[in-house]
C-alpha cells in the first residue's frame, strides 16, 4: 500500500489488517509453471486465426527507447520513441510496436494509459521483454468504449499493484480494461489488487467486456478484499471480466483472499466462461476455487485440476443454468467443508466423454454436488456423484498421471496403463484434436477425458 495514495482515514481502518494478511497472500501459492517451446507454440498456433482489429490500417508506433520517464505525452503526430507517448497517443487501429528493443525490461514510471480506443502492443516475446510496474501501480489501463479491444502480442506483464479506494468496482492489478482485452503468446503474472470499500476484484486482469486468451498464462496474482461486503469480499485472483475465453492458455496459482469474508473464483470469475484446450490449476479461494461463472459455463478439451476451497465448490462453478464439458477432465480439486462440491456443481450438467474423478470435499471423495436439474451426456467416468448419473456412466477410478506437460502447450493429466478412461469414450463434436493438441480417435473408440493416449507409444511400457 502506498500512504501518499489515499487518505489517512483509509489507511486508519485497514493498514493493520494489509500488514498482517497481503503479505502471505503475495507470497502464495506458487504458480504452476511450465516452459514452451517455441516451435511447438508455433505449430499449435498456426491452427487458430487471431482476429484484427477493427481498423487494421492504423499508424505503427514504433518504440526504440526502454527508458520510461514520467513525462506528460505530446500527441503531436511526431513520434519520441517511448512506449508511454506511443501508448497514450494510440488512435483506432494503431499498433505499438516493442519487437525490436534490446532490452530485457521495461519499468514503468506510471501506469500507461490510453484513450478510449482500440489498439495492439506488440512486443519480441514473452522470454525477450517485460513489462514491469515495480509493484506500485498497474501496467496498462486501457480507457476503451463498450466495442473497443487491446491486444497484447509476445508480452509478460508483471509486478502490478492497484488498491481500489472507492465503492463500486474497477480491479486489475496489472490490467485494466473499460472495453475487451485480448492476450497473445503473452504472460501475465504476479499482480495484485486489493479494496476496503467495494468487492476486489480481478487480481492480474479486470475488463467490463471480455478477456481472451490465446497460448497465454495468469498465474501468481491475487484479489485481497477488506470491505464488509454481504456476498463475496474478492472475486477473480486471476480474471475477473463479463466473458472470459481461455484458448490454449493457463490460469494457475492465482488466489481470491480476505481475511473474514467470502472469496469467489480464485482463478477466474466470469458471466460467461468458455475454455478450449486450456487448464485452469492450482487456484485459491474460499469458494469456486477454480472457476465461478454465473451464467454460462463451456469447456472442450480442457483441464481444472489442484484448485483449494476452503469451504464449497473446489473446482468450478456455475450459478444456474447448464453447464457443458465435452472432451474434458475435472480431477484432484478439493474443498474444506464436509459434504461439499470438491468438483463442479451447477444447476444442471451436461457431460460427453468427460472425468470427473479424485476431487474431495474434506478429504473425501465428491466429485459433482448439488445438480438440481441433473446430469445429461453419456460415455463420462466420474467417481462420486450425489446425483443419479447417466446409466453408460463408469464409475471407477480414472488412473491419472500429475498434471505435468505431456506435450502441446498446456498441461494435463495423463492417461496411465489400465485406465478404463481408454477406448471408452465419444467425440460428438468430432473433435480433430485433444487438449495437447494431438490427433483425436474419433471413429475408433476414443478416450473419456481431454488426454488421447497414443496408441503406439503410450500403451504404458517404457
Amino acid at each position: 500500500m502506498k500512504c501518499a495514495a489515499y487518505p489517512s482515514t483509509y489507511f486508519a481502518k485497514t493498514a493493520m489488517t494489509i500488514a498482517r494478511v497481503v503479505p502471505q497472500q503475495r507470497r502464495q501459492p506458487t504458480p504452476i509453471r511450465f516452459s514452451l517451446h517455441p516451435l511447438a507454440a508455433a505449430l499449435a498456433l498456426s491452427q487458430f486465426v487471431v482476429p484484427a482489429l477493427a481498423l487494421a490500417d492504423g499508424i505503427v508506433h514504433t518504440v526504440t527507447t526502454c527508458n520510461d520517464a514520467l513525462v506528460l505525452p505530446v500527441c503531436n503526430g511526431i513520434d519520441d520513441g517511448t512506449l508511454r507517448q506511443a501508448f497514450a497517443c494510440a488512435q483506432d487501429g494503431d499498433t505499438v510496436d516493442l519487437s525490436n528493443l534490446q532490452c530485457s525490461t521495461i519499468t514503468l514510471s506510471a501506469p500507461l494509459t490510453s484513450g478510449p480506443v482500440g489498439l495492439k502492443v506488440s512486443g519480441p516475446g514473452v522470454d525477450n521483454l517485460t513489462i514491469s510496474a515495480g509493484n506500485q501501480f498497474r501496467a496498462l489501463v486501457h480507457n476503451g468504449r463498450a466495442g473497443d479491444t487491446m491486444y497484447v502480442y509476445d508480452l509478460t506483464i508483471r509486478n502490478g499493484s492497484y488498491d481500489n479506494p472507492y465503492t463500486y468496482l474497477g480491479g486489475g492489478g496489472c490490467i485494466f480494461s473499460s472495453g475487451n482485452v485480448y492476450l497473445v503468446s503473452s504472460n501475465v503474472t504476479s499482480c495484485y489488487t486489493s479494496s476496503a470499500t467495494t468487492v476486489a476484484t480481478g487480481g492480474a486482469i479486470f475488463a467490463k467486456g471480455a478477456v481472451s486468451l490465446l497460448n497465454t498464462t495468469v498465474t501468481g496474482s491475487s484479489a485481497t478484499g477488506f470491505a464488509d461486503t454481504k456476498y463475496a469480499a474478492a472475486r477473480g485472483g486471476g480474471i475477473y471480466a463479463d466473458t472470459v475465453n481461455v484458448n490454449l492458455s493457463i490460469v494457475s496459482g492465482n488466489t481470491a483472499a480476505s481475511p473474514t469474508k467470502k472469496t469467489y473464483g480464485g482463478g477466474i470469475h466470469a458471466k460467461h466462461f468458455n475454455a478450449k484446450y486450456s487448464t485452469i490449476a492450482g487456484n485459491i479461494a474460499t469458494s469456486r476455487a477454480g472457476v465461478a461463472a454465473t451464467q454460462s459455463f463451456m469447456m472442450t478439451s480442457s483441464t481444472i485440476s489442484s484448485n483449494t476451497a476452503r469451504d464449497l465448490d473446489g473446482g468450478a462453478h456455475l450459478d444456474a443454468g447448464t453447464a457443458f464439458l465435452y472432451n474434458s477432465t475435472v480431477a484432484f480439486n478439493s474443498a474444506g467443508v464436509a459434504g461439499s462440491t470438491g468438483g463442479i456443481s451447477a444447476g444442471a450438467l451436461h457431460l460427453d466423454s468427460s472425468i470427473v474423478a479424485r476431487n474431495t470435499s474434506a478429504g473425501v471423495g465428491a466429485d459433482i454436488g448439488t445438480v438440481a436439474d441433473g446430469i445429461s451426456g453419456s460415455h463420462n467416468l466420474i467417481m462420486f456423484g450425489n446425483v443419479p448419473l447417466p446409466a453408460d456412466t463408469i464409475v471407477d477410478d480414472p488412473r491419472l498421471g500429475p498434471l505435468l506437460l505431456n506435450g502441446g502447450l498446456t498441461p494435463t493429466h495423463a492417461l496411465l496403463a489400465g485406465s478404463p478412461a481408454i477406448d471408452s469414450g465419444s467425440n460428438p463434436l468430432e473433435l480433430e484434436f485433444d487438449q495437447r493438441l494431438e490427433r483425436r480417435q474419433s471413429l475408433n473408440e476414443p478416450d473419456i477425458g481431454a488426454f488421447e493416449l497414443d496408441r503406439i507409444f503410450g500403451s504404458g511400457f517404457d
